[in-house]
């Protein structure tokens, strides 16, 4: 606890001190003390001083007298001992009065005793006091290191809190509960605060930091310290004051949690990367068939926890950032990135949890170990893409999935697979089916010889152009009506309501487009060729 001006006036030393007024300010904290002598010294003082005078600063004038009393309490001075003398005879009741409305403790010492009678009294309570705080202090970090090595951080910041005897916080950047739950009372309390310290990125990494939160009640004063690291999961220590507790111990111990969990950050993320290495470079081996014995490839899948002869299904999913440009000089893009992989990471393995992950710079490959009726099962359970597409507006996500095999020899082809279905899935306008099988791509399995195909790209032109020619000239969109007819399987009545147009709009829109590209689009080879034309037209784009 603090040391206040009513626990100085209760030390031995003190019993001949004559109390005058300001009695509202003997719960002022005493940080030190000092002698005050010119009028001006309030401008030396950090705050906290108990300070002493014969009254030379301001020689018995009492508008003198109270417009220091006024500067020592704005610059919360702890208190002001007079010794009348020479230079004072007596504390005016000006002054006395001034002291009263000020709540500024004002008190007078005998004529007869030095001020180092009282002062060395003060020092030796504020030593003992700082030597009982590094005590403690030092017990608690000892403590710390025996319960750092805990992942989930809720012991650390448990017997951090019991220690300080104040509540305890770990936020991350956007102000979410790591050590505990977001429903939790206190934690529903203090969210907005929380929010505000994270929304606005206060305070200096590694050291202590105030924030007092006002409300239309009351207000709430803070000690938090920002915590950098790669991950970012947890970015705030944060505490709350009150009155039960040492604000000194507190700011003390801190700085030291602080940088316990910085360094627990830094571990796991190294751990966490060497793993990711390990996985990746064997899901690499694999696909390049960078290996001459089957039977190591397996014992090394063994060690990741996956079984590479049983049935295996390989995932790529494709993420396309906006501005991806930026991405490599804004930290806070970085962080997201970052954490948006690890949310997919968390997502594949709610799905399997046997999977091996290699890392590209705009992609995550997956190979997953199925088990039962394989794809079936993973077909049912695969909706986690469009909450991940729900997590960052600015990602755009699209994911292609192989057909299964049991073979390691089948991996290479696997992952051509993918890429097939991932190259589809991303030419997809709509952000919620960018999620395609391989065995859903019917004509587009064909892809890697179409794509190198000049008359493939000679059709599209010839059947879509006469349409985008159009619609540019005349500032139209018939390209979506078209797209929209034939999403509608050629019911135009479906067609009008996905348009938000009439029936009989509908139909004169489409006479048209039949007289714009020349063709009868309810025609089976039509149907065909257009339909092939829309879908490879997004492809090639």
């Amino acid at each position: 606890m603090e040391l206040t001006v009513k626990d100085v006036l209760n030390l031995p030393a003190f019993q001949d001190i004559n109390f005058l007024a300001g009695s509202d300010g003997l719960v002022r904290a005493v940080t030190g003390v000092n002698i005050v002598e010119v009028p001006t010294v309030a401008n030396w003082m950090r705050g906290g001083e108990l300070l002493f005078s014969s009254g030379y600063a301001f020689g018995g004038d009492d508008r003198v007298g109270c417009q220091l009393l006024k500067d020592l309490n704005n610059h919360k001075i702890a208190g002001l001992i007079l010794k009348p003398g020479e230079y004072l005879n007596s504390v005016s009741q000006a002054m006395v009065d001034c002291a009263e409305r000020l709540g500024f403790p004002l008190l007078t010492m005998p004529e007869a005793r030095p001020y180092s009678y009282y002062m060395d009294a003060v020092y030796t309570l504020l030593l003992n006091q700082k030597a009982k705080i590094l005590e403690v202090s030092n017990t608690i970090c000892n403590h710390l290191f025996n319960i750092a090595l805990d992942d989930s951080y809720k012991p650390l910041s448990q017997f951090v809190s019991d220690s300080l005897k104040r509540p305890i916080f770990l936020l991350d950047a956007e102000g979410n509960l790591v050590n505990g739950d977001d429903e939790d009372e206190l934690a529903l309390t203090y969210g907005e605060a929380f929010q505000s310290i994270t929304k606005q990125s206060l305070g200096l990494d590694g050291f202590v930091n105030e924030f007092v939160y006002e409300t239309k009640e009351d207000s709430t004063r803070f000690l938090f310290v920002p915590i950098e690291s790669v991950q970012k999961r947890v970015r705030y220590l944060v505490s709350v004051d009150n009155e039960s507790s040492d604000r000194e111990l507190a700011c003390s111990v801190l700085p030291f949690v602080a940088r316990i969990i910085q360094i627990q950050e830094m571990h796991q993320h190294s751990m966490l990367q060497r793993e990711h290495q390990i996985s990746g470079d064997l899901l690499g081996d694999m696909i390049e068939t960078r290996y001459s014995d089957p039977g190591i490839i397996i014992q090394r899948g063994r060690l990741l926890q996956i079984d590479l002869t049983q049935k295996l299904v390989l995932m790529i999913i494709n993420i396309d950032p906006n501005q991806m440009d930026n991405l490599n000089y804004d930290n806070n893009r970085q962080h997201r990135h970052f954490k948006l992989r690890s949310i997919i990471r968390e997502a594949v393995l709610a799905l399997e949890p046997h999977v091996l992950f290699l890392d590209r710079d705009d992609s995550i490959v997956c190979l997953l170990q199925v088990q039962g009726r394989g794809l079936d099962k993973l077909k049912r359970k695969l909706d986690f893409l469009s909450f991940v597409n729900g997590f960052l507006q600015e990602y755009a996500l699209s994911a292609g999935i192989s057909r299964w095999t049991d073979r390691l020899s089948g991996v290479p082809n696997m992952f051509r697979q993918a890429e097939i279905a991932v190259k589809v899935a991303s030419a997809k306008q709509d952000i919620n089916k960018r999620l395609i099988f391989y065995d859903d791509l019917c004509l587009f399995r064909l892809d890697p010889e179409l794509s190198d195909s000049a008359e493939l790209g000679s059709l599209v032109h010839d059947t879509l152009q006469p349409v985008l020619d159009y619609d540019k000239q005349n500032r139209t969109d018939y390209m979506q009506t078209l797209r929209a007819f034939y999403k509608c399987s050629g019911v135009v009545s479906h067609a009008a309501d996905a348009l938000y147009i009439h029936k009989n709009t509908m139909i004169k829109y489409l006479k048209k487009l039949e007289e714009i590209m020349k063709r009868d689009l309810r025609n089976y080879d039509s149907v065909a060729e257009v339909m092939f034309c829309l879908q490879y037209f997004d492809l090639l784009k």
